[in-house]
């Protein structure tokens, strides 16, 4: 048995420890624009179309979601969500692609493409090459045009 005072230590870490990270994924939510995004596009349902999870992306200020989305699509627009243990101001997204540009871009030292969410925040949604081929193959003819910057 623990003593008491060991134990009310290790609760208190533990505690201290899910909050900061609560904290850090609700300002990265903010910072990045995805609550921005989640008061209009925030999805309730279960996503129908292809999707593919362990995916990446740059949003807002540099903000990197690291191989921890899952990004799917489908002939009426892009799907966008987190691994459940950091849905804490992160629910699942659905962007109608008429809410949505594109261009191609040079990001740090690859090539990408970068779509812009929702038309009144167009929050920046920089992917890597073969994801964004496998989207417009799954989007069809829906698939945004490419903007000319």
């Amino acid at each position: 048995m623990l003593p008491s005072a060991l134990l009310t230590s290790i609760l208190l870490a533990l505690v201290l420890s899910f909050g900061l990270i609560g904290f850090i994924l609700v300002v990265t939510s903010h910072l990045s624009g995805w609550a921005a995004l989640a008061r209009t596009y925030r999805y309730e349902g279960s996503f129908e179309g292809e999707s593919w999870r362990y995916q990446s992306a740059y949003m807002r200020w540099l903000s990197r979601y690291r191989h921890c989305l899952t990004i799917g699509a489908d002939r009426t627009g892009l799907f966008v969500s987190i691994f459940r243990i950091f849905r804490v101001a992160h629910p699942p997204l659905f962007i109608p692609w008429n809410q949505v540009s594109r261009s191609s871009k040079r990001f740090l030292w690859s090539k990408c493409t970068e779509l812009r969410l929702g038309q009144a925040d167009s929050i920046p949604f920089r992917i890597d090459q073969r994801l964004s081929d496998r989207l417009a193959e799954a989007a069809g003819e829906s698939w945004p045009a490419e903007s000319i910057e």
